[in-house]
């Protein structure tokens, strides 16, 4: 019976002064005026760091967030990061992907993006598509407050009336970052996570100037792949010849590196 009709106009443009601007459109129709509503744009001249921290607003068709398992941690510690996206629009495909990045010093390993699993969730009430991509190992080395900063992505999703690409940029993320507790012995080869150590002697029976092989095997969960070499504390008498072979064997996990 009724047809309703809605148009669209966008304006794109930058600001060249700070200050506070304020937006209406004005639609006039058989004699009369018709207002929309306010929109009130603060500009500043503050750092982009900054503003990163303003974060997303979840009342966005789609926003983004970055999920840290741990927010606080100690130097060297693991940490797993993920890109977290939530979506009201029916979602095909992901066209653009720039990843966030921690501005202090930290060692990342970046795991492979496989095909995203788009699951239905309640976000505030309402239904939403969401998924996790991204995913990633962070160990940071530097104590004191580590900033995530955003990621960016592009999809192409199905709107009421039309497909289209939405280009977003997430939330940021800080981690704390502790310094080691004091009372490491001096034999500490900078390890940190949960590790065993063990020995193996090739012959047990020996005579004087035999040569034997020494293993030392660490194992565990952590930053396995950081540590230096155990130091070997030999009797008297005995004497190494040249340097300690190593040899590794490990796997990236999202709980650190293991093996």
């Amino acid at each position: 019976g009724k047809i309703k009709t809605y148009y669209y106009m966008r304006q794109s443009g930058a600001f060249r002064k700070d200050g506070s601007y304020t937006f209406r459109a004005y639609v006039h129709y058989q004699g009369k005026e018709y207002a929309s509503n306010k929109l009130t744009v603060k500009v500043s001249e503050e750092e982009e760091e900054e503003e990163e921290n303003l974060g997303y607003n979840s009342k966005d068709p789609i926003f983004g967030i970055i999920q840290a398992k741990k927010t606080t941690v100690y130097e060297g510690e693991p940490v797993l990061l993920k890109a977290k996206v939530f979506s009201r629009y029916e979602i095909y495909f992901l066209e653009a992907y720039k990843p966030f990045k921690a501005d202090k010093n930290a060692e990342e390993h970046v795991f492979p993006n496989e095909h995203q699993n788009v699951e239905e969730t309640k976000y505030n009430g309402k239904t939403v598509l969401t998924f996790d991509y991204g995913k990633q190992l962070l160990f940071p080395i530097v104590t004191g407050k580590c900033k995530i900063r955003p990621f960016e992505m592009a999809l192409r999703c199905r709107t009421s009336f039309f497909d289209k690409t939405v280009t977003f940029k997430s939330s940021s993320a800080t981690i704390t970052v502790k310094p080691l507790p004091d009372g490491a012995p001096k034999t500490f080869i900078g390890g940190v996570g949960k590790f065993t150590l063990s020995q193996e002697l090739g012959k047990k029976s020996l005579k004087q100037g035999d040569v034997f092989t020494l293993t030392l095997v660490v194992s565990g969960l952590g930053n396995l792949h950081n540590i230096n070499n155990p130091v070997l504390d030999l009797p008297k008498g005995c004497t190494i010849y040249g340097d300690p072979e190593r040899k590794e064997n490990f796997q990236f996990t999202e709980e650190g590196v293991e093996g």
